[in-house]
Order: structure tokens, then C-alpha cells, then sequence
């Protein structure tokens, strides 16, 4: 079966993998190819939706297949494609391989025979720079997705020429070399790359080889152009920190964080890193993600500035119809690399737009207006500084619709205390469907309960964190305290539940542990490593069963599919009595295949409630709240309606 995948590799690096090489140099020659003021053309695309994701596409593959098949046909490469943008080599000191492509390139003109098929008004051109010099190569592999990296004076010199105003823009290096005239003044004699210094490679195998370069998440899809909202976020290391185990971390928290390593490379100030969210995959929480991503990044890898912008941009491919790849350009993407040039080592920034999605879950500081180079008006913009932990649920419109269903859960938690039997709720649907809302409001009819509200995260490393989050909910322990004063408030809120310990209460220091708080000369030290896992949880049990017998319990476990296995494990292990009511609401998401999430929780009963989308009435009332309708003047209403 034929492999196609969005993400470009070299066949020069694949060859090289094959032979198991993983850095390397030669002497060659680069070329960069930047079509001219495009953000504008990009802009208008976007507006016209679907019609312009698919014009947009046509004329990325218009501007760009002519010269790719040139510089394939004249023993060049293709190493990377930025932006809108394309980085070629060719290899070797002999120059009349690149100068015999330029004249194919400027020969075709990039008149672009068919242009009008996209757009009438359209003037498209290629600025075009050159350079000579050592090329260093390194692939660098992640368990996510391989990487790989082209670097050396040329590359730096032709993004530094390309903004020059000329036909051809040869670097000084090639002008010291072969005069002002540069390329232009070489003889059109092709050369010979000897065969033995890059060895082909059979196209099967290549094909093998390239699937490490792309995240097995993304390996199967080959998604449409569109336009749709994405949260882009440049990440920038310093050139003086080691590249190799900053992309490690920048894959391993990508990966956590649900966001696409689309574009890596070395540029003179430093290792750049491209990381989307929201495509190609999104699960409606790419804004969140993209946050929580950058606050993880720049607390856990020195060196590093971070600029994120979200907003609608087209997400397709760029390339020929045989070489491409699949990646992000608009608005939102220049925006973001221009705050990340502009952010200070340790510093998170983002514009107006992220402030807007983002202010009510994180700690956001203002800074200014700057006007950024090549954007039109002055750009006001934040730094990012923390998560707002007490925002989870913090609802910023009113519960709409759902009536029926709310009916439905209070039945069956009042059933359940009136009964005393214990019960997991399961509330299943997409993402966005107001699920975690849902339950939330069930519990505003239990407020005589105890209750206790945690929630999950996917492919979370903090095993028992669940339990943690129950423990700390119960027992009313502060967030954002130091250790020792974690350790202070918990002595107190255990002995104001439980006083002087007895067996049917919870071992202290057992317990503790669970929150990572140690006791010195304590009875969990002394306990074998062995056995350490059942007598925790004991204590967890003895825990619950404590609150349980004082009054019904209602847990709220949000997005539960996420349940770490520790934790449910110390859940499934809490045995009742027949007069116990624990109710827990687990909101979850469908699986991958349309079914139903079910625990493996015996000794609870169960409950599901499938949510199907809002009835058109409701949805149109929701909309109102958030285009608050109800503020707008009586004479934009009557155009409106």
C-alpha cells in the first residue's frame, strides 16, 4: 500500500538514515525562493472560505511546481519548505547546476500561465537568493517523530540577502567568489554529483524510512486544504543550548499537548521550532492546549521564547504535485513569529486575539502596541504568565437547553441517595457539547452534599493524580502552597476530621503519601516497598468510606476517559456498605469508535446519558449570549434580523 504522508523529507536524508549516518557535511550551494508580499494574497483567500482554501492551494502548486521540478531536474534538493517559502541545495563547488535551474525559473517567469483560473488581479513573483559554503546536516531522533536540520553560513546568508531589492540575490560570499555579478556571470555547463556521494536509494525503502519523521498520531490522514482557526506557537532556543535534548522535550510536551512539530529549523538567531494546534487534528480545546503548552515549555527547558497568536488561517499544502507539504500560512502565523523575536529569553508572548480566548484561565500581563515589520497596524500584546487553576469551571454564559437531561441526572443522584447506593453517572458526547456545563449544573441541586470536583488530563505522566485532587477536595486544602505548608494545613484538616487515629480511619502518613508528603520515623517508611501500593490503597478506602458514612458523596470526575490507571485502580478498590451513596458524574468523550466509555468500577451501579447536539432554538439563544445580541443598538438588530 502506497505511503503518503504531509510531512517533507529529504531523499539526501532518508539515503543518509538508511545508511545509518546521522550528521554529516558538504560544500554546496543554497537557494531560497519567497514569494513576494504574500500575506496579503493570503488574506484575501481566507475571507472566501472553502472557495479560497482551494484557490489558494492551486496557486501555492502554480508558483511552486515549475521551479522544484528545476531544481530536481539539475541534481538539486529541495531541504525545506518555510512558510511560503522554499530552501534548495545543490551540492558540490561547481555552480552551473543552481545557475542553469535559475535560468528554468526565470524563464517560466513565474508569469504563471493560468494565474487568471485563480485569481484576475493577482501579481505573484519569487524574490530569489543565493549562497556558497559548508552545509552541515543532523538528523535527531525523538519517540514522537524524527527530526532533521540543515545549517551553516549559507543558510543565514540568503534569509539575510532574500530582502534585498534585485533580480538575484547572491550573498557576499559568492560575490567575493565570483564577482558582483555573482550566478549571472557563471557559464550554463551542467555539473556531475558523483553517484558514490549520494547513493539512491529505492523508493519502497524511502518511503519506510520517512514515516519516523511523522507522529503516529498524523501518519494516517492527508486532510483537505482549508481555512479553519489553528493557535500557532514559534518556539526559539538559544544557539548556545543543546538542540538535541530541547527538541526531545519540545516532542514529548507537543505530544501531551496534542500539538503538530510541522516545521524545525537553524536559523542565526537560534533553533526555531513551528508547533500547531488545532491542526490537522483538533478536539476544540487547540487555544488551551497551545497555552498549556507554552507555560510547560518555558518552565521546563532553559533558553527558550515562545510567541502564539490563534485565528483563522489556511492550513494545506505548499509544493509541486509530486514534493510537498502540509502546513500553515495567514495572518495568525506572522503574527506569532513576529512575538517570538520579540520575546525575551523565558518569555511567553501572544497578541490581542490569544488575550481574548485566554484571559479568564490564565495570568495574562499587558504590555504594548508595537508595530510589528510587515504587518500593517500596531499590535497590542501579552505575557503569558500562568494557568488560573480555580478557572476549570468558571462558566462565562448562562446553562442553555439541556433541561430534559439535567431532569435525568437529579432523578437518578436523588434515587441514588434516597436508596443509598453508589452509582457512577456517565455523561457521553463530542468535545464542545457541554458536557462537563451539564454536570456542573446538576450539582448547584446538591449543594446540602459534600461534593468533590477533579478532573483529568490526557496522556498525563502524574499517576494518582485524580486521588490527589480527591484528598486535597475533601479535606479543603489550599492550592499554590510550598511543601511545608502543604504539610502544616494537611496535620490540621486530618485532625479536625479525624482526631486521634483509630483502625477504621485512614493511616496518616499513609495517606499522606498519596499527596506526597512525608512523615520522618513514620509507619510509611517502614512499610515494604512491596506492599506499599495495597496499603495506600487502604487508606484511600477508609478515606472515602469515612465521608461516605457521614453523608451522600457526589465526585465530579471531569473528562474521565483520561482516569489514570493508578488512580482507578485505588478507585475500583473502595468496597461499601449496602447504606453508602457515592455518586460520581464522569463526563467522557466518545471513543474513537463511537462507543461509550465504560470503567471498570464494580461495586458501582451505572448510569448513561448520551448528548446529542442542542435543538436548533437552544443553539440560536447560546449564540446570542456569546455575540451578546442583547447589547447591540435596535438599528444593527433590524439588519441583523
Amino acid at each position: 500500500m502506497e505511503i503518503i504522508l504531509i510531512r517533507y523529507v529529504p531523499d539526501f536524508i532518508l539515503r543518509q538514515l538508511s545508511l545509518g549516518k546521522f550528521k554529516g557535511s558538504f560544500k554546496g550551494f543554497v537557494l531560497l525562493l519567497d514569494i513576494v508580499d504574500f500575506t496579503g494574497v493570503m488574506e484575501e483567500f481566507q475571507g472566501e472560505g472553502q472557495g479560497g482554501a482551494d484557490r489558494a492551494g492551486k496557486l501555492l502548486n502554480m508558483v511552486f511546481d515549475a521551479p522544484i521540478r528545476a531544481i530536481h531536474r539539475h541534481q538539486g534538493f529541495v531541504t525545506l519548505f518555510i512558510g511560503d517559502a522554499v530552501c534548495a541545495v545543490f551540492a558540490g563547488e561547481n555552480p552551473d547546476n543552481l545557475r542553469l535551474a535559475l535560468q528554468e525559473i526565470n524563464a517560466d517567469n513565474l508569469a504563471l500561465k493560468g494565474l487568471d483560473s485563480v485569481s484576475k488581479h493577482l501579481h505573484i513573483a519569487l524574490h530569489k537568493a543565493t549562497s556558497f559554503g559548508e552545509i552541515t546536516w543532523e538528523i535527531f531522533p525523538t519517540d514522537h517523530q524524527y527530526e532533521y536540520l540543515f545549517s551553516g553560513k549559507p543558510f543565514v546568508e540568503v534569509s539575510e540577502t532574500i530582502s534585498h531589492q534585485s533580480e538575484i540575490r547572491c550573498s557576499e560570499t559568492i560575490q567575493a567568489i565570483k564577482g558582483k555579478e555573482g550566478i549571472s556571470a557563471l557559464p550554463a555547463k551542467p555539473a556531475e554529483t558523483k553517484s558514490e556521494d549520494f547513493p539512491s536509494l529505492n523508493a519502497e525503502i524511502a518511503k519506510a524510512w520517512s514515516v519516523l519523521f511523522l507522529h503516529r498520531r498524523y501518519s494516517s490522514l492527508f486532510p483537505a486544504n482549508e481555512i479553519r482557526a489553528i493557535v500557532p506557537c514559534f518556539v526559539k532556543l538559544e544557539q548556545s543550548r543543546d538542540i538535541s535534548q530541547a527538541i526531545k522535550q519540545i516532542h514529548f510536551l507537543a505530544d501531551r499537548h496534542h500539538g503538530y512539530v510541522n516545521k524545525i529549523e537553524l536559523s542565526k538567531n537560534g533553533l526555531i521550532i513551528l508547533i500547531i494546534f488545532g491542526a490537522p487534528l483538533s478536539d476544540g480545546k487547540s487555544i488551551l492546549q497551545g497555552g498549556d503548552f507554552s507555560i510547560a515549555a518555558i518552565e521546563s527547558i532553559p533558553g527558550i521564547s515562545i510567541g502564539f497568536s490563534c485565528g483563522f488561517a489556511y492550513t494545506g499544502y505548499i509544493g509541486s504535485t509530486k514534493l510537498w507539504e502540509y502546513t500553515g500560512l495567514g495572518h495568525s502565523m506572522n503574527i506569532a513569529s513576529r512575538l517570538m523575536n520579540l520575546a525575551k529569553s523565558g518569555e511567553v508572548l501572544c497578541d490581542q486575539n490569544a488575550w481574548q480566548e485566554l484571559h479568564e484561565s490564565y495570568q495574562l500581563q499587558p504590555l504594548k502596541a508595537i508595530k510589528l515589520k510587515g504587518l500593517g497596524q500596531a499590535t497590542r500584546y501579552y505575557s503569558l504568565q500562568q494557568r488560573i487553576k480555580s478557572s476549570r469551571f468558571l462558566f462565562k454564559y448562562s446553562f442553555v437547553g439541556r433541561h430534559l437531561e439535567l431532569e435525568q441526572l437529579c432523578s437518578s443522584i436523588n434515587e441514588s441517595i434516597a436508596l443509598r447506593r453508589s452509582r457512577i453517572l456517565y455523561i457521553s458526547g463530542e468535545p464542545g457539547q457541554g458536557k462537563s456545563r451539564l454536570a456542573f449544573e446538576c450539582l448547584k441541586s446538591f449543594e446540602h452534599c459534600r461534593q468533590a470536583i477533579v478532573y483529568c488530563q490526557e496522556d498525563s505522566h502524574q499517576q494518582m493524580q485524580v486521588i490527589a485532587q480527591i484528598i486535597r477536595e475533601l479535606l479543603g486544602l489550599t492550592d499554590d502552597l510550598s511543601a511545608q505548608e502543604l504539610k502544616d494545613e494537611f496535620e490540621l484538616s486530618y485532625q479536625s476530621y479525624f482526631g486521634k487515629e483509630e483502625s477504621v480511619y485512614p493511616e496518616k502518613s499513609t495517606l499522606a503519601s498519596l499527596l506526597d508528603i512525608e512523615y520522618s520515623a513514620s509507619l510509611w517508611q517502614s512499610i515494604e516497598i512491596g506492599i506499599r501500593s495495597e496499603k495506600q490503597a487502604e487508606a484511600f478506602s477508609k478515606f472515602i468510606r469515612f465521608f461516605v458514612s457521614q453523608a451522600p458523596l457526589l465526585m465530579l470526575i471531569d473528562d474521565a476517559q483520561w482516569l489514570d490507571e493508578q488512580s482507578l485502580a485505588l478507585l475500583k478498590d473502595i468496597s461499601f456498605e449496602d447504606s453508602a451513596a457515592l455518586v460520581i458524574l464522569a463526563p467522557c468523550r466518545s471513543k474513537s469508535n463511537g462507543s461509550r466509555v465504560n470503567l471498570p468500577l464494580p461495586h458501582l451501579g451505572s448510569f448513561h446519558l448520551a448528548l446529542e447536539k442542542l435543538p436548533e432554538a437552544d443553539a440560536d439563544s447560546f449564540l446570542k449570549q456569546i455575540l451578546q445580541v442583547s447589547k447591540l443598538p435596535q438599528d444593527s438588530l433590524e439588519l441583523i434580523y
